[in-house]
């Protein structure tokens, strides 16, 4: 039973210091993204300079950083999860 209490201890030293953090930074990359895009979305249509291919290529991308961060956070929720589900059956 010790074997595998350090194993599990070991995974979850593991996701706390290698595997939350990455997403966290990967949430936190995005949410910047987004917000950058954001900014100059405003400042373009404020212009009136930017054509419609251009205002839906940064739509899609701003789509698609939402599902980055979406995702992330899901990865995050479920490995937490997955962590108490051990620990539980420790």
């Amino acid at each position: 039973m010790g074997y595998l209490t350090e194993r599990v201890e070991a995974r979850i030293a593991n996701i706390q210091e290698n595997t939350l953090p990455y997403l966290d930074s990967k949430i936190s990359r995005s949410n910047v993204d987004i917000e950058e895009l954001k900014k100059e979305l405003k400042k373009e249509l404020k212009k009136e300079s930017l054509n419609p291919n251009e205002y839906q290529t940064i739509s899609n991308y701003m789509g698609q950083l939402q599902v980055s961060i979406d995702s992330a956070e899901n990865s995050k929720m479920n490995i937490q999860n997955q962590t108490l589900l051990e620990l539980e059956q420790q």
